[in-house]
This record gives C-alpha cells, structure tokens and sequence, in this order.
C-alpha cells in the first residue's frame, strides 16, 4: 500500500500511450525459456525497441510473455537490472522509484523493489539520522513498537547477491494514520507510512496495513566507495481477490510463486542513475 507519487506519471504525460501493454518474451511463459540478450523493460516510449514493454503504468500495465528482462532508460530504476519473468506476470511501474512485478491471482501483492530508502515517523517525517544501510534498516525495524518483525536472516538471494532478510506485520495496538485503510481486523483496521524514497518520492511513504505480512530483503550493492542500499519487498494481502484470512499464509503463498524470479535476479550490470 503506497501514497506517494508516481514519477513517470508526470514525466511520461506527453508520451504516446499505444505501445504500453505490449507482450513480449517466449510463448512458454517460462523463466528457462529466457533469450540470451534480456528484453529491455524501457520508461520511453522513443527509447523502447519493437514490441518491448515499455513505460508501465497503472492504466496500461506492461505484460510479460515470459523471459529475461532488464531495466532500461533514462528514467529506469536501477538501469541494467535483469531478472526471468514468466509469462502472466505484469508491471505498473518501472522508473527511478520503483519497480514492481505483479499477477492479478495476488490482488495489491507482488515484488517490489525500492533503493535507498529511509524510515518516517507516523506523522510521515523523514528519519534522515537512519543511514539507508541493511544493518540500519534492519535496527528500526525490529525495534519499531508498532511492527511485529521476526529474526533477521542472512540470506543469498539471486546471483550472489548477500542480504538480510526478515518477515513483519502491524503489532497489536499500532497506530493507524490511515483514514481510508482496508478495514481488516473488521471495526479495527491499522495502516501507518513506514519508509520513503527521499530522492525519488516526495513528501510520500510506503504505507504498511493489518491486512499485510510483508518480507523484505536489505542488500548493499554497487562500489565499496559508493554503495547503495536495494530492497526486495515481497508483500501478501487478504484484500480482494485473496480469500484468506492470515495474511502470513497469503505471505507465503506469493513467496512460492515470485521465488524464481527471485533466483534469477542478477545486478552485476546496473548503473546507478
């Protein structure tokens, strides 16, 4: 659950729109079916090759026929970024803030992936003395009164890449900012901004409901010098069309599903724009 901007949404205002759902990729709908050379998943229109999806939205998704795709163009997130999709799968958004994989059987869930986040307060202020580190992260989050967070992990994930990872849910008694959150508990729902994107979101966060289980993945990539801070968010929510009532088991459910794009994603060629 987001409330923050989307950048293309302005960026791309004047962009011809026909092209957006195009599908490309194998027939098979198969990660192992990739091409060799990955398709590139572009933000411009003028910059995307024949067929290739390109500036995804949430009025003209991309579609994925199933293959490797990479991040492409000017206003890419984490250009270079390459990961097998199968076919089935879409995306909303691919830009410098954010970019996501869904399906349509998860409902709002799917795989995200953000960069250099930082932590809000529950009046959305922006904690600048939280370094966008995964051991800084990870520090917050588990000692956040208002999460339910279980023991971080250090994990490899995709092409050697070294991450901590941890699952988390609103605590019982947390603080809903949220006027409009899903109600879930029934009378009692809870929605409250967690993290942001200073560079990349405005004065938005990334919101958390009590209709989510969450797992994040905190990794440091790019040069020693210079590194950067990538987060994968894999999120299960009992909204509509889940018919759970767990949201850990939604959880889990999409984690089984996303788990080989996951195995494939690989960020030896990003660029950091």
């Amino acid at each position: 659950m987001r409330n923050r901007p989307i950048v293309l949404a302005v960026l791309g205002s004047a962009l011809v729109l026909s092209a957006c759902g195009a599908t490309t990729g194998s027939s098979s709908g198969s990660p192992s079916a990739a091409a060799a050379t990955p398709i590139p998943i572009g933000t411009d229109l003028n910059e995307c090759s024949t067929r290739s999806p390109c500036h995804c939205t949430h009025d003209q998704p991309c579609q994925f026929g199933g293959g490797t795709y990479a991040t492409f163009g000017q206003w890419a997130f984490l250009p270079g970024l390459t990961l097998a999709i199968p076919g089935g799968w879409s995306s909303t958004e691919q830009d410098a803030g954010e970019f996501n994989v869904l399906h349509s059987k998860y409902g709002q869930g799917g795989l995200f992936f953000w960069r250099d986040v930082i932590p809000v307060d529950l009046e959305g202020n922006h904690l600048v003395d939280v370094p966008s580190t995964p051991q800084a992260l990870t520090d917050w989050f588990t000692t956040n009164p208002n999460l339910s967070v279980t023991k971080p992990e250090s994990v490899t994930i995709g092409h050697g890449i070294e991450a901590t990872t941890f699952t988390f849910a609103t605590a019982p008694g947390a603080t809903n900012t949220d006027p409009g959150c899903p109600d879930y508990p029934p009378g009692a729902g809870v929605c409250f901004g967690l993290i942001t994107d200073p560079a990349h979101w405005g004065d938005g966060s990334w919101y958390i409901a009590s209709a989510h289980a969450t797992r994040l993945y905190l990794a440091s990539i790019g040069p020693d010098t210079s590194p950067h801070l990538l987060v994968v968010a894999v999120l299960g929510t009992i909204e509509a069309p889940s018919t759970e009532t767990d949201p850990f088991v939604e959880l889990e459910r999409i984690e089984a599903a996303v788990q080989p794009i996951l195995d494939s994603l690989d960020v030896s060629k990003v660029t950091f724009n």
